[in-house]
């Protein structure tokens, strides 16, 4: 019979580490465990870039005179990390002997925490066995959501020949960024306005926008990028004297 202890659990580090508690689930019905895959999910949340300090859960189900041959955390991201482990005979279990730390570099979730609701789906991590049966057996995952950090843009020189002004800027992104999640508009202080369009996956993207002047005296130029993924918006302003 399984047991399940159901816990939830959400830590919030913003350059802080976050610690993911450990579900104990124990069962010598090894077959019943692994058909059913019943369990609670637990859940991480984590600024992007943050350091996730991650002590997974324990793996049940692990039946007498089966060996452990390697063991590893999958992020959830691509990536996972070897780790050591400990047998428990008695309880069928395989324990992660030391807590592990792991970044994730690209956000999944909006910035504010109320917003929840608009996450994608979480990076789902897991502590992974493999045994001498040639079987591999999993934990119940831990659900992680990464909040977006800040963006922050930045304007450059402007340029004028006749009518036609030019103005560069640059974004730095708080993490890995799709051109496509974000939307660039330049205001141009004459009821103009620009859209730019970002391409490629990068933390920082360099773009121009143009327009044709129209009237004459002093105006400001306003650049808005709104992250669609963390729905947050950062904008720069400079005068424009004409």
């Amino acid at each position: 019979m399984l047991r399940v202890q159901k816990l939830f659990a959400v830590a919030l580090a913003a350059g802080a580490a976050a610690t993911v508690p450990a579900v104990s689930q124990a069962s010598t019905d090894r077959n019943s465990c692994l058909s059913q895959g019943q369990g609670v999910n637990h859940y991480a949340l984590v600024r992007e870039r943050a350091r996730l300090r991650a002590r997974p859960p324990v793996i049940g189900c692990v039946p007498a005179g089966v060996k452990v041959l390697g063991a590893r955390i999958d992020w959830g991201d691509g990536t996972s990390t070897p780790v050591a482990v400990e047998e428990r005979a008695q309880a069928a279990q395989i324990v992660l002997l030391s807590r592990v730390e792991h970044r994730y570099g690209r956000a999944n979730c909006p910035a504010s925490r109320r917003l929840l609701y608009r996450c994608r789906a979480g990076y789902r991590m897991v502590l992974a066995a493999d045994l001498s049966d040639g079987a591999t057996v999993e934990s119940e995952p831990v659900d992680v959501s990464v909040l977006a950090a800040a963006d922050r843009v930045s304007l450059g020189a402007v340029s004028e020949a006749g009518h036609q002004q030019q103005i560069a800027a640059r974004l730095v992104c708080g993490g890995e960024r799709r051109g496509a999640e974000l939307t660039v508009t330049v205001a141009w202080g004459d009821t103009q306005r620009t859209v730019v369009h970002l391409h490629g996956t990068a933390r920082t993207f360099r773009f121009t926008a143009r327009h044709l002047r129209r009237g004459k005296g002093p105006r400001y130029v306003t650049v808005t990028v709104r992250d669609r993924l963390g729905l947050t918006e950062t904008s720069a302003t400079r005068i424009l004297r004409a």
